[in-house]
């Protein structure tokens, strides 16, 4: 874990070291206890910025890569990404707020 610790201080140069130390703290409570983990679990970083939240921002993006926008805007502005977050990609993904920001990890992590 050790490892994990160095990546992370040197990923996130400007965070302090409680910040550090809690983005580990909930990586581990997840099951990432390594940088190989890490780097294969992570797939998203989100401001947070806007109306809506990162996950469903993120649930937007899957979505719109998904049908490469063959949909039309008058039916994806009334999508309700947040929903679609809660109630299907939760179950394999979740997300942990720090320094500003919200990453969003695959939580079928494997060793």
């Amino acid at each position: 874990m050790q490892e994990l610790e160095i990546y992370i201080t040197s990923v996130f140069i400007d965070a302090n070291a409680d910040a550090n130390e809690a983005l580990i703290e909930k990586l581990v409570d997840n099951g990432i206890e390594t940088v190989g983990q890490y780097t294969y679990s992570f797939v998203n970083l989100c401001d947070s910025l806007g109306s809506s939240s990162a996950q469903a921002q993120f649930a937007e993006k899957i979505i719109c890569d998904d049908l490469e926008n063959d949909l039309p805007e008058v039916l994806t502005k009334h999508i309700d990404y947040q929903l679609i977050w809660d109630d299907e990609l939760s179950n394999d993904y979740f997300s942990i707020e720090y320094n500003n920001t919200t990453s969003l990890f695959f939580s079928k992590v494997t060793s």
